[in-house]
């Protein structure tokens, strides 16, 4: 559940409010940020590489594909998982085992707030679709729960570098003005003077 949702338990009606969050990175060398190839899922996330590391050592060092994670082997039976996947995912927390995955340069998340309420009422209870289970059985094995966005727009997180080329020549423009009078544009002037003033030279010399 720390990678792929929250959890609802049967016999409550749960409310989950959601508001989405994009994170844009800086690529390197101004940031950390990389985009990986992913096996079996399309675009690269954060969350799918962490599955795809633990689908790789659980692959590798149980010989089955745990249920819950992708993977092309045969899923574990109970007794594997309580004998080498939870050891594995045990190593994995602890950082024995390594998941090389970097931050993305694009990602977006949903916060969210859950609240819960008692299921059911007699009102479903009465309903026709479920006329036929008593009200304990479906206590036991129902539940409801509804997924809205908390407010129709989304927040934009973007990291920006300390200083980009066009910060640096306002900066180095703006100190020649202040101290020498000159600008960018004069020591451009001076630099092509200096190249160009030996081509004269000699042109002038033949």
């Amino acid at each position: 559940m720390d990678t792929q949702g929250i959890a609802i338990g049967p016999g409550t009606h749960a409310y989950v409010g959601i508001s989405k969050i994009n994170y844009q990175n800086e690529i390197p060398p101004w940031g950390k940020c990389e985009d990986k190839e992913l096996k079996h899922y399309d675009t690269y996330t954060l969350t799918g590489c962490l599955l795809e590391c633990r689908a790789h050592w659980v692959e590798t060092m149980c010989n089955c594909t745990a249920m819950e994670l992708p993977g092309n082997l045969d899923i574990c039976g109970p007794q594997i998982v309580v004998n080498c996947v939870t050891s594995v995912y045990n190593l994995i927390i602890r950082g024995r085992l390594p998941c090389e995955c970097p931050t993305p340069c694009e990602l977006g998340t949903y916060g969210k707030s859950v609240s819960y309420a008692g299921w059911p009422n007699p009102g479903a209870a009465a309903s026709p679709t479920l006329s036929d289970k008593s009200e304990e059985f479906l206590e036991r094995n129902y539940c409801v729960f509804d997924v809205f966005f908390k407010a129709l727009n989304s927040r934009t997180i973007v990291q920006k570098r300390a200083m980009t080329e066009e910060d640096l020549l306002s900066a180095i423009g703006g100190s020649l003005g202040l101290f020498i009078g000159a600008s960018i544009i004069t020591v451009a002037e001076i630099g092509e003077y200096l190249i160009t003033r030996p081509f004269k030279f000699f042109w002038k010399k033949k």
